[in-house]
């Protein structure tokens, strides 16, 4: 990402892609600020997935610029694809089990200058 300026990623997290997505769409081109306001009064798990790795990339933005506060950050990017999936057993009739699949997601989030 050529116009990014802070960088943040969560791999692994134990939540199903869709459901991040649907709130990772909500915050694209937001401004920081507004994100993190709104991520906090979220009720999906995945909002508060969301939350950490905005507030994470905003202090890696204020670790590489320490003067940088005055910059008016936004999302400028931010997608969710699949992790590993995991299997676990559901029990049926007469002894048997059938495999279920739950999944994960990797979740990248690029800051940038709001112009």
């Amino acid at each position: 990402m050529n116009d990014a300026v802070a960088v943040a990623k969560a791999k692994s997290l134990r939540i199903s892609s869709m459901k991040l997505r649907r709130i990772a769409r909500l915050i694209k081109d937001m401004k920081v600020e507004t994100a993190l306001a709104m991520l906090k009064h979220m009720p999906q798990k995945g909002a508060k997935m969301i939350y950490k790795v905005v507030h994470a990339a905003r202090a890696n933005f204020l670790h590489k610029n320490p003067n940088g506060d005055a910059t008016p950050l936004c999302v400028s990017t931010i997608f969710v694809t699949e992790g590993t999936a995991y299997a676990r057993f559901k029990p049926r009739a007469r002894g048997k089990a059938d495999r279920m699949y739950r999944g994960t997601a990797h979740l990248t989030l690029y800051l940038g200058n709001k112009e």
